[in-house]
């Protein structure tokens, strides 16, 4: 913390702290999400960029966006990842992505593999 303004000085906690102010129920979300690729990538490293958490190993290879009224679990290269059910979201050229509204969303299961899968994908 910064004693002169009680802000965090890293950039993660920053952006928590913003969001938590902001918009509390979204930064639950984003928690959540968080705690999820963690779980999955424990060797992850974490990186604030474009407005978000950014996951990378030898490069990037999902990320977490808070929007007005949902959260993004962003995959760099997910046009590669099997996803029979159809989770992910998108017709770029590379990114797909799953849009997460609850906690219930956060916590889904299915997301685990694809988390995997593009951790594999990105070392």
């Amino acid at each position: 913390m910064n004693k002169d303004t009680d802000l965090p000085q890293d950039p993660l906690q920053a952006l928590l702290h913003d969001l938590r102010l902001a918009q509390p129920e979204l930064q639950a979300l984003v928690e959540c999400l968080r705690e999820q690729v963690l779980k999955v990538c424990p060797m992850a490293s974490e990186t604030v960029k474009y407005g978000g958490i950014l996951f990378s190993q030898a490069q990037p290879f999902c990320g977490i966006y808070a929007y007005r009224e949902h959260v993004t679990l962003e995959f760099s290269q997910g046009y590669l990842l099997q996803d029979p059910e159809q989770l992910l979201e998108g017709g770029g050229k590379f990114r797909r992505h799953r849009k997460v509204r609850t906690l219930d969303d956060a916590r889904d299961p299915r997301l685990a593999d694809l988390l995997a899968q593009a951790w594999q994908l990105a070392g």
